[in-house]
């Protein structure tokens, strides 16, 4: 199975990027724009307008975030089952991830862009076929994060404090994706079949993927 292997270590802020890393990283620019989710305010007056625009909202960012992710080389490269997992389970936690830059006008998008296929690449998700696979482009991700921080702040120390502040960010997102799955499931949200198999509601195959 093909990957790309990036065996060059960081060796020194002053170091610009190689041909292979910023051919990654541009393919990652291009497959990932999600701020064209859009930002607009809506008015909820009571729970049924909740429970509706909780479902079409997020029904529709896991749409956009399967056609991001199908755009990066290496996903495409694992085999159909291991990708069915991994949207599955990362995607929720993309959106929010992604929501920061709602929150926040001042976040760095481009540092933001390079924490998603972090979190896409979890070889800690069970059921995985090629878990090595997996954790190998995670770590490729994660080196040109790494890479990222140390030419931003030309300090070694400085980008491995931000590194380890963004790895704990990629925790709490798990925890968060937990916490909404169990209030979707006590509150009987009506929610869209693309979301029920992504909550682990109810069985759908190869919903995310079609």
């Amino acid at each position: 199975m093909p990957v790309i292997p990036i065996g060059r270590p960081i060796d020194g802020h002053r170091t610009a990027f190689n041909e292979t890393e910023i051919h990654i990283i541009t393919e990652l620019i291009q497959s990932t724009d999600f701020r064209s989710f859009g930002t607009n305010s809506v008015f909820i007056s009571d729970n049924n307008d909740f429970n509706f625009l909780f479902t079409e909202k997020f029904d529709n960012y896991v749409r956009n975030v399967t056609q991001a992710v199908k755009g990066l080389t290496a996903f495409n490269t694992i085999c159909e089952d291991d990708r069915i997992l991994l949207l599955k389970y990362s995607c929720i936690e993309m959106i929010f991830l992604r929501s920061i830059l709602c929150l926040n006008d001042n976040a760095d998008y481009l540092r933001l862009q390079r924490m998603y296929p972090i979190l896409l690449f979890n070889p800690d998700h069970c059921n995985l076929v090629h878990r090595a696979v997996v954790k190998l482009q995670q770590h490729i991700y994660m080196h040109l994060l790494q890479r990222y921080l140390l030419l931003k702040y030309r300090s070694e120390s400085e980008a491995k404090t931000r590194f380890s502040q963004f790895m704990n960010i990629l925790t709490e997102l798990n925890v968060l994706r937990d916490i909404q799955r169990t209030h979707t499931l006590d509150h009987s949200l009506n929610i869209s079949p693309l979301l029920q198999e992504v909550f682990d509601l109810k069985p759908i195959p190869n919903t995310i993927v079609d």
